[in-house]
């Protein structure tokens, strides 16, 4: 009687490089992790974090060894403006709740503004309605093995993720209620301004040393700070 042969091993990836991967989605439930946020000293940036699992899950795709970055590239299939996207072809849009819909009215337009076409916006919010829940490793891992999958560029993937970082709070009626129409407008101009950053993917929002703090000020606005 023969042995039965080795079990194959569940990751193309280095031991090391699968140790790194386990870890950093081990950080991915905590908010506070370098995951989500720039350390202290300045020596990490979540960004940098995010991209390196990235390339570490395209990598495992695509049975190498290491890393593997996500190929990059304008969407051709930009509409004229974010009115002009078609959700109807998202899965679940049919079924969508009030709540749901909500949301994706405030993502449409960051979704223009950050180059995404109509591909990437039905795809993104089809992923959303049939995989509800609150952030998490589990739910952060599938999307961006999702979006790795299909071809996404960094700056797509960071977008989405971003763009769901912000909404968690963001319906809290906080101090914002407060605010005069003064500062409502110095906000919607703020905003107005790094949308159209985000639109030019060579501009300082998404390179640079100011892109980190560009972005979490986006998060901010879109969460009403």
């Amino acid at each position: 009687m023969t042995d039965p042969a080795p079990a194959a091993p569940s990751t193309s990836l280095t031991p090391a490089l699968a140790e790194a991967k386990a870890s950093i989605e081990s950080s991915i439930g905590d908010p506070n992790s370098s995951y989500w946020k720039d350390s202290a000293d300045g020596t990490t940036t979540a960004r940098g974090v995010r991209a390196k699992y990235r390339d570490l899950i395209a990598g495992e795709l695509a049975g190498e060894k290491g890393y593997l970055g996500p190929p990059g590239g304008v969407d051709l299939d930009i509409p004229t403006d974010a009115s002009r996207y078609d959700i109807s072809s998202a899965p679940g849009a049919s079924s969508m709740t009030a709540e749901d819909r909500a949301i994706v009215d405030r993502f449409l337009p960051a979704a223009h503004a950050a180059g995404l076409g109509q591909r990437k916006v039905a795809e993104t919010i089809g992923f959303c309605l049939t995989m509800p829940g609150p952030i998490s490793e589990e739910l952060v891992g599938q999307f961006v093995k999702f979006a790795v999958e299909r071809g996404w560029s960094d700056e797509a993937i960071e977008f989405c993720l971003d763009f769901a970082s912000s909404l968690d709070g963001a319906d809290e009626p906080a101090a914002r209620a407060q605010a005069t129409p003064a500062e409502r407008t110095s906000v919607a101009e703020e905003k107005a301004s790094l949308e159209a950053l985000m639109g030019q993917m060579d501009s300082k929002y998404w390179r640079g040393p100011q892109s980190s703090t560009l972005q979490a000020r986006y998060r901010e606005l879109l969460a009403g700070g």
